[in-house]
C-alpha cells in the first residue's frame, strides 16, 4: 500500500521546488520565526492582547486589543527591543504599538436560572426580613426570578 504525504508536506515540497514562490516561503519563515520569539519574550498576559503587523522599513508594528495592553507595551518597548536585538535578527526592530481599532465583539449573555429550592429559602429569607435596603434589594431580585 503507498504511503501518501500530508497535505503540509505536499505544500512545502512545491513551495522548495518553484524558485517564484521562494521569496514568499522565506518571508512566511520570517514572520513565523518573529512570532515565536515575540511570545517568547513578551509577557504571556500581553503577548495574548497583541498581533504583530508586517515588518515595513525596520518598523514592527505591534496591534493591541487595548488600550492598557497598549500602555504597558509601551512601558516595556526599550526592554523588548533590546531582547529582539539579542535574537540576531537580519536587521534592527523599531517597534510601533498600536490600539487595534475594531468594534468590541457583543456576546450573549446566557440567561441565568437559579435552582427552585434557592428561590424558596430567598422567599423564605425575604418574608423573615425587617423593611429596608436588604429586603427592596432581595424583592428586586426575587423579581427577576
Amino acid at each position: 500500500m503507498k504511503k501518501f504525504a500530508s497535505g503540509a508536506m505536499q505544500f512545502a515540497q512545491f513551495m522548495n521546488t518553484d524558485q517564484q514562490l521562494l521569496p514568499l516561503q522565506q518571508q512566511a519563515e520570517a514572520i513565523l520565526r518573529l512570532e515565536r520569539i515575540w511570545q517568547r519574550i513578551v509577557p504571556a498576559p500581553l503577548g495574548a492582547g497583541t498581533q504583530l503587523g508586517p515588518v515595513k522599513g525596520g518598523i514592527l508594528p505591534v496591534y493591541c486589543v487595548n488600550a492598557a495592553i497598549a500602555g504597558k507595551l509601551r512601558q516595556l518597548t526599550g526592554r523588548i527591543s533590546q531582547a529582539l536585538a539579542a535574537e540576531n535578527l537580519p536587521l534592527a526592530l523599531h517597534i510601533k504599538v498600536r490600539i487595534e481599532q475594531t468594534a468590541p465583539q457583543q456576546r450573549e449573555i446566557p440567561p441565568r436560572h437559579m435552582p427552585d429550592h434557592a428561590l424558596h429559602q430567598l422567599r423564605q429569607l425575604h418574608a423573615d426580613l425587617p423593611e429596608g435596603e436588604l429586603k427592596a434589594a432581595l424583592t428586586q431580585l426575587l423579581k427577576k426570578h
